[in-house]
């Protein structure tokens, strides 16, 4: 008997890595860094009028935003990543973990 496939039957939903896969998670990453030198370009060629540090606050969000993505993919997720992915390779190469 084959598992549920509609989710109204009381199935469980799809896990996360299934919904958002890692194409996606390539796209959105792409779309927030150029959305963050495009603000840049904006700011400089177009200064805006905004009261106070507001503009120093909008840019500050966006670089946390970047320096997360560049983390996760060239930091300790990555590696992280590599490492499950080996893990799995090996143990289904060896019936499993013992």
């Amino acid at each position: 008997m084959s598992a549920p496939t509609n989710p109204l039957d009381g199935a469980a939903p799809p896990p996360a890595s299934n919904v958002f896969d890692d194409q996606m998670r390539g796209r959105l990453a792409v779309i927030i860094v150029v959305g963050f030198f495009g603000f840049i370009g904006l700011a400089f060629f177009f200064p805006p009028q905004l009261p106070g540090d507001t503009l120093g606050v909008i840019l500050g969000y966006l670089a946390g935003w970047v320096s997360a993505i560049v983390f996760f993919y060239w930091g300790s997720s990555s590696g992280s990543k590599m490492k499950s992915m080996q893990l799995s390779g090996r143990s289904a190469q060896q019936g499993g973990f013992k």
